[in-house]
Protein backbone atom coordinates (compact mmCIF):
# COMPACT_ATOMS: atom_id res chain seq x y z
CA UNK A 1 0.00 0.00 0.00
CA UNK A 2 1.18 3.76 -0.33
CA UNK A 3 -0.13 4.77 2.64
CA UNK A 4 3.90 3.70 4.01
CA UNK A 5 4.87 6.69 2.07
CA UNK A 6 2.41 8.95 1.20
CA UNK A 7 -0.42 8.89 3.80
CA UNK A 8 -2.57 7.88 0.99
CA UNK A 9 -4.95 3.98 1.43
CA UNK A 10 -4.14 3.19 -2.12
CA UNK A 11 -3.70 -0.62 -3.16
CA UNK A 12 -1.06 -0.92 -6.41
CA UNK A 13 -2.12 -4.32 -6.72
CA UNK A 14 -5.57 -3.57 -7.24
CA UNK A 15 -4.66 -2.46 -10.43
CA UNK A 16 -3.37 -4.52 -13.83
CA UNK A 17 0.18 -4.03 -15.71
CA UNK A 18 3.82 -3.73 -15.38
CA UNK A 19 4.53 -1.08 -12.26
CA UNK A 20 4.69 1.90 -14.76
CA UNK A 21 1.36 0.94 -16.21
CA UNK A 22 -0.09 0.86 -11.89
CA UNK A 23 1.81 4.34 -11.54
CA UNK A 24 0.48 6.06 -14.29
CA UNK A 25 -3.39 4.87 -13.71
CA UNK A 26 -3.38 5.66 -9.89
CA UNK A 27 -1.33 9.26 -10.51
CA UNK A 28 -3.91 9.87 -13.54
CA UNK A 29 -6.87 9.11 -11.41
CA UNK A 30 -6.58 10.53 -7.85
CA UNK A 31 -6.93 14.65 -7.44
CA UNK A 32 -3.42 16.88 -7.22
CA UNK A 33 -3.18 17.15 -3.90
CA UNK A 34 -3.01 13.12 -3.90
CA UNK A 35 -0.43 13.01 -6.82
CA UNK A 36 1.53 15.78 -4.65
CA UNK A 37 1.37 13.48 -1.78
CA UNK A 38 2.41 10.35 -4.23
CA UNK A 39 5.77 12.18 -5.73
CA UNK A 40 6.52 13.35 -2.36
CA UNK A 41 5.95 9.69 -1.02
CA UNK A 42 8.83 8.78 -4.12
CA UNK A 43 11.11 11.28 -2.86
CA UNK A 44 11.00 10.19 0.49
CA UNK A 45 10.78 6.81 -0.23
CA UNK A 46 14.01 7.19 -2.98
CA UNK A 47 16.33 9.54 -1.65
CA UNK A 48 18.98 10.25 -4.25
CA UNK A 49 22.11 7.61 -4.12
CA UNK A 50 19.82 5.23 -2.21
CA UNK A 51 17.43 4.03 -4.97
CA UNK A 52 17.22 3.92 -8.58
CA UNK A 53 20.53 5.33 -10.54
CA UNK A 54 17.77 7.66 -12.57
CA UNK A 55 17.45 9.03 -9.14
CA UNK A 56 19.38 12.54 -9.70
CA UNK A 57 19.58 15.69 -8.25
CA UNK A 58 17.80 17.21 -11.48
CA UNK A 59 15.39 14.62 -11.53
CA UNK A 60 14.51 15.57 -7.82
CA UNK A 61 14.55 19.51 -8.46
CA UNK A 62 11.60 18.46 -11.48
CA UNK A 63 9.58 16.48 -8.78
CA UNK A 64 9.81 19.34 -6.33
CA UNK A 65 8.53 21.77 -9.38
CA UNK A 66 5.88 19.19 -10.34
CA UNK A 67 4.84 19.23 -6.52
CA UNK A 68 4.77 22.72 -6.13
CA UNK A 69 2.27 23.38 -9.56
CA UNK A 70 0.07 20.46 -7.93
CA UNK A 71 -0.26 21.88 -4.98
CA UNK A 72 -0.61 25.59 -5.92
CA UNK A 73 -3.63 24.25 -8.07
CA UNK A 74 -2.30 25.04 -11.19
CA UNK A 75 -4.44 22.92 -13.62
CA UNK A 76 -2.77 19.62 -14.95
CA UNK A 77 -2.74 17.81 -18.10
CA UNK A 78 -4.02 14.14 -17.04
CA UNK A 79 -1.73 12.69 -19.52
CA UNK A 80 1.48 14.58 -18.67
CA UNK A 81 2.47 11.40 -16.73
CA UNK A 82 2.49 9.14 -19.61
CA UNK A 83 5.00 12.50 -21.15
CA UNK A 84 7.31 12.32 -18.30
CA UNK A 85 7.44 9.18 -17.63
CA UNK A 86 8.18 8.01 -21.37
Amino acid sequence: MCQEYCNLTIDPNKYKGTTRERFIAIISSVPPQDQAAIIRGIINKFPIGKGPTTRTTEMLTTLQRIVQRLESGTPTIRYCWRIALS
